[in-house]
């Protein structure tokens, strides 16, 4: 391996954090996964326990999968299983869900990561010309010496032609490392499938390339008018209890920042807040105590649909003009990846509930009976039925009915995790997923779900409509083998069961 030169491999944590872990040649081989025995322990339900392996190969690394319920992607190509593939600097490495990326860094600055676009190294080594920097060096002091008839050049006026170079060859670098990086985000950004997954990975992504302390994401509602307020969707260190605690801290230092980035749809930079008395409507940033303040927006069709605000509350001017056409560029990739997830969206929620569609969710069961399969790990499904629904259309018509479904929906919402499946499976009938539970488990839920729609009060033009909901549970078996639809059948049973014996109850197939 390369002296002087540090390897890690960096992921966004479950608190969106980002993480890296040094990789050290003297350990062989370290083998990562969702188990706590793995060298690196990665908890996140899409990765198996022992997922991927990284191992030193001569002077570089490499990867292999592990048989990986999921699979491992080195830089979008799927490795088979046991294949092994050489990785290099700035390799992105995806397992299961999680985004990881191999990066090599200079041990005299272990902070580097993808910063070096804008912190270049402080090494104090020799800086090499790139390979077309030192040919043109070459090529012009020949040319020099024969059009000046010396043997060698005056060497005040080499030190002079290779300060130059030198200077050129670190602005080369930068952009090349800025590009690096842009193509880094980018696909990043375009494999989050959800709004919020995508807006939490480019807030830390970008605070990462920045060296900002804190931020966080604001967006319009989809389908609101132009002028709707924004809704915080994601944040970064901003520590409050409870969201609307933390979204009230947030509007009390920024709302007049943000309302100029959207009126005027361009980044504004706050290069120190204690230095802003006199600019109107920004001297309770200071409250904040941020110093140096960027705010940027993420337009559609010209319309800004939305802002990232970013800060740092030790550092006076922490963003540079410098940074502007690389946050322009991100800005524009997270703006069509933002699009990208809703369209996505579009296509697999329902329209009323908003919940998943079925033909989401039936790729879903598949991809947990391969899990259960390879892994051992339960899984379950409910089946989810409101009572006498017919009589609710007939007696409030269909806008109570659609009101009394949307309700149901977010009780549902409210009650699972954030790795289970809701969908509507159709007309008044819902199915969960619930990965790794059993049964047991499983029936906990399915009752805090039919309590909860017990004594929900739905209220329409003064009337209060009451429902009740039937539910059945059906837990994976080695039985069932490729077999989901007996999984479904079970858990359909159940609900007859339940329905039969007074409907509101809960049922497990036996």
């Amino acid at each position: 391996m390369t002296d002087n030169i540090d390897h890690y491999l960096s992921w966004i944590d479950a608190n969106n954090q980002i993480r890296s872990e040094l990789l050290s040649p003297n350990e062989g081989s370290l083998v990562i996964g969702r188990s706590p025995l793995s060298d690196i322990e990665l908890i996140n339900s899409s990765i198996s326990r022992k997922h991927m392996k990284i191992s030193w190969q001569q002077e570089h690394l490499a990867v292999t999968d592990l048989n990986s319920s999921f699979g491992t992607w080195v830089e979008n190509q799927k490795l088979a299983p046991e294949q092994t593939i050489t990785i290099y600097n700035d390799t992105e490495i995806r397992i299961g869900n999680l985004s990881l990326w191999y990066e090599m860094r200079s041990a005299n600055n272990a902070n580097e990561t993808m910063q070096t676009c804008f912190f270049p190294s402080k090494s104090t080594e020799k800086v090499e010309l790139s390979v077309a920097i030192d040919t043109f060096r070459t090529n012009l002091e020949q040319k020099l010496q024969h059009h000046l008839g010396l043997a060698a050049l005056p060497a005040e006026l080499m030190q002079d032609i290779d300060k130059n170079l030198l200077s050129l060859n670190a602005e080369q670098q930068a952009v090349l490392k800025e590009q690096q990086t842009l193509h880094s985000i980018s696909y990043m950004l375009n494999r989050s499938l959800t709004t919020e997954e995508l807006t939490k990975t480019a807030l830390n992504l970008v605070s990462k390339v920045l060296n900002a302390e804190r931020g966080f994401v604001l967006l319009a509602p989809e389908n609101a008018p132009a002028d709707s307020a924004f809704e915080l969707i994601s944040s970064r260190n901003f520590s409050a209890e409870h969201t609307k605690q933390e979204q009230q801290i947030i509007q009390r230092h920024s709302n007049v920042l943000i309302a100029n980035c959207r009126q005027q749809n361009k980044i504004l930079m706050v290069g120190d807040a204690t230095l802003n008395n006199a600019r109107s409507g920004i001297g309770n940033i200071h409250n904040s105590n941020s110093r140096s303040i960027i705010v940027i927006p993420l337009q559609q069709d010209n319309q800004v649909i939305g802002v990232i605000y970013l800060d740092s509350q030790s550092q006076a001017h922490c963003f540079e003009p410098k940074q502007l056409p690389f946050l322009k560029t991100f800005a524009s990739h997270t703006s069509i990846a933002l699009h990208n997830a809703q369209l996505y969206k579009r296509a697999t929620t329902d329209d009323l509930t908003k919940l998943y569609t079925r033909s989401y969710i039936d790729k879903r069961i598949s991809l947990e009976r391969q899990r259960a399969q390879n892994h051992q790990i339960p899984f379950t499904i409910l089946i989810l039925d409101l009572d006498h629904f017919k009589k609710v259309n007939d007696r409030y018509g269909h806008t109570g009915g659609d009101l009394a479904l949307k309700a149901f929906a977010n009780i549902i919402k409210s009650q699972i995790r954030d790795c289970d499946r809701a969908c509507r499976y159709g007309g008044e009938e819902f199915l969960v997923v619930l990965p790794g539970v059993d049964h047991h488990s499983a029936k906990l839920c399915a009752e805090r779900i039919r309590q909860a729609a017990e004594q929900s009060q739905i209220k329409k033009d003064g009337a209060i409509i009451k429902i009740t909901v039937s539910i059945g549970i059906s837990s994976y078996k080695i039985a069932h083998g490729d077999q989901v639809i007996l999984l479904l059948e079970e858990a359909d049973q159940a609900l007859y069961q339940a329905k039969k014996q007074g409907r509101n109850r809960v049922i497990i197939y036996s």
